[in-house]
């Protein structure tokens, strides 16, 4: 196959860099389908490309595989840089590539993964519906209550109906733990009416009583 002859050509150091390039290419495409735990193979593969970047002519063909390489091996920091130094060559899909690069950010750093989500969100692109949610996940891991809350109305339009279970759980929560209870109520009983985690519908029913009982609705807290 395509690896096994690239691999014997390139014991010979004459050969040129187009021989690299085939060869790991070939080799990212084959580890990406491949189960389980790869990280050695893509470290090998970071390798190839970290070379041919640095040849002008190869640096744009091999820079998005040596990004998702990166994000392969949970370099997250390099594989945002890397996702931002694309919106740079290819600016037809800066949406995507921010988009990739704040999932990378938000391993490491929420607060900068958010500003980036919110600018995807807010621009209404083909990615915005996810971004929102992303942006609403990322905030209550932060407890960022207010800027939820100061944000729901706006949210609740721009989240994907696929989220739309998720999105009344967690901002249901966020009403809960700022005890504003009637609003905890109404968005945990809408939550657990949709298709929600097992888990998550015990909770959102148990926060929904929670908050029943807090404003002293008991025909609410025995329904």
């Amino acid at each position: 196959d395509v690896v096994n002859i690239t691999t014997k050509l390139l014991e010979d150091e004459s050969q040129d860099t187009f021989i690299l390039y085939i060869h790991a290419q070939s080799m990212f495409r084959i580890v990406t389908n491949l189960q389980g735990n790869q990280e050695k193979s893509f470290m090998e593969i970071i390798g190839y490309f970290e070379k041919l970047i640095k040849f002008e002519n190869y640096r744009s063909k091999v820079l998005l595989n040596l990004a998702e390489s990166y994000k392969a091996v949970e370099n997250y920091q390099r594989s945002g840089e890397l996702y931002q130094e694309l919106i740079t060559i290819y600016p037809q899909y800066t949406q995507k590539l921010n988009f990739q690069s704040a999932v990378c950010y938000s391993f490491i750093d929420k607060e900068k993964a958010i500003v980036i989500f919110e600018k995807i969100w807010k621009e209404r692109g083909e990615e915005s519906h996810q971004a929102a949610f992303k942006w609403l996940l990322l905030n209550y891991d932060l407890n960022n209550n207010d800027e939820v809350l100061s944000q729901v109305s706006t949210l609740r339009i721009s989240i994907a109906q696929k989220d739309e279970a998720n999105f009344f759980y967690y901002v249901g929560q966020i009403y809960f733990n700022e005890q504003e209870y009637d609003k905890s109520f109404e968005f945990m009983r809408k939550a657990s009416s949709l298709d929600l985690e097992k888990n998550k519908e015990l909770r959102s029913l148990f926060v929904a009583m929670m908050s029943a009982y807090q404003i002293q609705d008991d025909d609410s807290c025995q329904s």
